[in-house]
């Protein structure tokens, strides 16, 4: 995958996500743009050893990271491919890529929308 198309995807998730608010805060306790799950951030203070706190995701720069790493470990680990599919179903529904269908179709939506932009 290109770095354009993942930035592409990644940007598509943050506007579904929250229109790409940096301080919106979900219905289930989601933080920032990416609406970053306080047990994603654990999760990566676990594997990586760093010290993110959960209300640091109001940040875009650490939110970013904590999603590209959890995209890298996972994705590497599953032995699946960075597709957009993938990438939506780990950050909807976690490491078991249980994510919904119907949030991917809407990630896709804003993909194909900002793709056309480009």
């Amino acid at each position: 995958m290109s770095v354009t198309n993942y930035f592409l995807i990644m940007l598509a998730i943050a506007l579904v996500e929250s229109g790409g608010n940096d301080y919106a805060v979900g219905e289930n306790g989601e933080i920032g743009r990416l609406q970053t799950k306080a047990i994603v951030v654990r999760d990566i203070n676990r594997i990586y050893g760093t010290h993110y706190h959960h209300q640091d995701c109001v940040n875009y720069n650490v939110s970013l990271d904590i999603f590209n790493r959890y995209q890298n470990y996972y994705l590497r680990k599953l032995d699946k491919p960075f597709t957009l599919e993938n990438m939506c179903l780990l950050w909807n529904g976690g490491p078991d890529l249980d994510g919904s269908k119907r949030y991917v179709k809407k990630v896709r939506k804003k993909y194909e929308e900002l793709l056309k932009r480009t």
